[in-house]
């Protein structure tokens, strides 16, 4: 009987933490919160970059398999996203987050007393998983909670927010490893964890009520992708959002070489440098919530747009000077629009499919990180001691094909009577 009494009390306590039901909130702390659930990803990412060497040595692996730590992330990330987003417009936001959010504190527990490399691997694998729900769940919230053009005012604010992880997190691991073990990185990852999941259950309340959820079964609710995709503005809106955070991480990744082996500059004046992006995207990011209140949505994208294209060709003509200044300045306007770009790409992606706001930033932000995976693999690829323009091709592609992009969402713009047909048909089938 007592083995009885204690299952039963471990039960009621999982049915009870679950079931919890938090009061109201306010929607400057509502934006606090979801900014927190977002940088989860990229802190969880950036945070261990300075520790890669030391868990090659300790844990007797090649360079390559350690990296694989970093490739299967954001493979999972990706799966992740896409299995949590028509779930939760299923099931809710609440209960999403606090399973993805539960299943990355175990993932970070398992990375902690990883002892070799290939349980590493699987552990982060498993790690962006949980991550995943947070990086959707936040961006759908928003479209629950905010109307019109507040939402992309909410996610700017919230990507100002999230910039300062990529810009902190490998300082502060590179002094923890400074004092202590690339083990304590993923303690932090693990604490970070835990306070996001305690603030959540906390004080953040469903979102999204029963009573407006589609009536789908969960195989239907997956069919919500192919609703989204034939949806031709959706569609272009998605890529050129995609295309434009590809640009990013095509940067990140040749930029060191770039600047240190072809420039010739010092790798502490590279991080200066590469900070100046950071401090641009935060600069355009704040512009687009100001500009926000007097314009539409597509209008201000139009302006960021323009100056993306007009970036990629001053980029090109990098090629043929090879003067640092002008890719410094190409670069500093394209990756300072791509937050402009985004916030205002996804918000017009939520407009568009109220309905299945959850599908849509899974399928959004997928895509995102999926094509900057892409990118960043090629300008690795073709990078070499004799050439650098490389990075200066792919990144104006990037800039242009998601201009290409945006023109095709912008010259298929459905209207929500439309949009609605869509879904009817195609649920229908």
């Amino acid at each position: 009987m007592p083995y009885l009494n204690e299952n039963y009390n471990v039960t009621a306590f999982i049915s009870k933490f679950f079931n919890y039901s938090p009061s109201e909130i306010s929607n400057r702390s509502l934006i606090l919160l979801l900014a927190m659930m977002v940088a989860i990803a990229p802190f969880s990412i950036d945070l261990y970059l300075p520790g890669l060497p030391d868990i090659a040595l300790n844990l007797s692996a090649s360079e390559h398999l350690v990296q694989l730590t970093v490739s299967m992330f954001l493979l999972g990330l990706c799966l992740g996203m896409l299995i949590y987003g028509p779930l939760s417009d299923k099931f809710g936001r609440r209960i999403i987050f606090l399973n993805g959010a539960a299943l990355y504190i175990i993932a970070s527990i398992a990375c902690v007393f990883a002892l070799k490399v290939e349980y590493l691997i699987g552990a982060r694998f498993i790690q962006a998983l949980g991550a995943g729900a947070c990086a959707v769940m936040a961006r759908a919230m928003v479209r629950d909670v905010f109307k019109g053009n507040q939402i992309a005012s909410v996610l700017s604010i919230m990507h100002i927010i999230t910039m300062i992880a990529p810009l902190l997190a490998p300082i502060l691991g590179g002094q923890i490893l400074y004092f202590s073990h690339w083990r304590v990185l993923f303690i932090l990852l693990l604490i970070f964890g835990v306070f996001n999941l305690y603030l959540t259950w906390r004080f953040l309340p469903e979102t999204y009520p029963a009573e407006q959820r589609q009536n789908l079964s969960i195989f239907k609710s997956f069919k919500n992708y192919g609703c989204i995709i034939l949806n031709k503005e959706s569609r272009g809106l998605i890529l050129c959002n995609g295309f434009s955070f590809a640009s990013l991480f095509a940067f990140v990744t040749g930029s060191p070489f770039l600047y240190i082996h072809h420039y010739g500059i010092s790798p502490q004046y590279y991080g200066f440098l590469f900070g100046m992006n950071i401090i641009g995207v935060i600069i355009a990011t704040s512009l687009n919530t100001l500009v926000l209140k007097r314009f539409k949505i597509m209008q201000v994208t139009k302006i960021s747009i323009f100056l993306i294209v007009a970036a990629a060709f001053l980029m090109l003509s990098g090629i043929f000077f090879s003067l640092m200044e002008i890719f410094m300045l190409a670069a500093f306007i394209m990756i300072g629009m791509t937050g402009m770009i985004g916030a205002n790409c996804n918000a017009r992606i939520l407009q568009l499919n109220q309905a299945y706001a959850g599908s849509a930033m899974a399928l959004s932000v997928a895509t995102q990180f999926g094509l900057g995976a892409l990118s960043s693999i090629i300008v690795a690829q073709t990078m070499s001691q004799q050439s650098s323009i490389s990075i200066n091709i792919i990144m104006a592609a990037c800039a242009l094909l998601a201009a290409t992009s945006f023109y095709y969402a912008l010259s298929n713009s459905l209207s929500k009577s439309s949009s609605k047909k869509v879904s009817e048909e195609y649920h229908a089938k």
